[in-house]
């Protein structure tokens, strides 16, 4: 694990330029009036980070990608950041913009009844939950501020299967029904050439006796 805590704490402090690497080992460190058991859990849950570290880190690559773990001290949390490498250089706001993270902190999330827009009104509470933030496809702190619960969209998901299990029914009645047709066509006019043929032999041997 040492030997995964340097090479997560050298690489970052390499992407990040502006950090040293003192810098990037303090803001691991650093308990920054976090309360006890939420540092041990941020602790903990930049060590299970880092014991994936290297295979996060060469998926990333496929997509021109770096991982980075943060800790978020005045919102209670912690978070997995995955951000481009094309952004490095940015400032932090504009690299935020980028990114992709996985978060676990306190978020504010209304429970009173659905709007117009489809989106809830007050009362609000707050919790620390597990969510997705992708600031560049409008995506913020997913799922628990959507138009939807997940309930509803696991019953939108069912439906649309259920509309393209007919859909693949009825695509396939219709082939079949359509080769049927066609063998049935194919022989009735078989039939119908076997009857012209049968009747000129008919007619071909009349005219022979006559």
């Amino acid at each position: 694990m040492l030997v995964l805590n340097m090479a997560y704490v050298l690489r970052r402090a390499t992407l990040h330029r502006s950090m040293s690497i003192r810098d990037v080992v303090r803001v691991h460190v650093a308990r920054d009036g976090m309360s006890w058991p939420l540092y041990a859990a941020c602790i903990g849950s930049w060590q299970c980070f880092v014991a994936v570290y290297p295979l996060l880190e060469l998926s990333c690559r496929f997509f021109s990608s770096a991982s980075f773990f943060y800790y978020y001290p005045k919102a209670r949390g912690a978070g997995l950041v995955i951000e481009p490498l094309s952004c490095m250089s940015l400032p932090g706001g504009k690299r935020r913009k980028h990114q992709v993270r996985i978060d676990w902190h306190v978020v504010r999330i209304n429970v009173g009844a659905r709007g117009r827009s489809g989106y809830r009104h007050p009362p609000t509470i707050q919790r620390n939950l597990l969510h997705v933030d992708i600031p560049s496809r409008s995506v913020k702190h997913w799922p628990w501020r959507r138009k939807k619960s997940l309930v509803e969209d696991l019953r939108d998901v069912r439906v649309k299967a259920a509309q393209a299990r007919s859909r693949i029914q009825t695509t396939r009645m219709a082939y079949v029904q359509a080769r049927a047709d066609g063998h049935a066509g194919a022989g009735a006019g078989a039939n119908a050439h076997a009857h012209a043929h049968a009747h000129a032999n008919v007619h071909a041997r009349g005219r022979a006796h006559g």
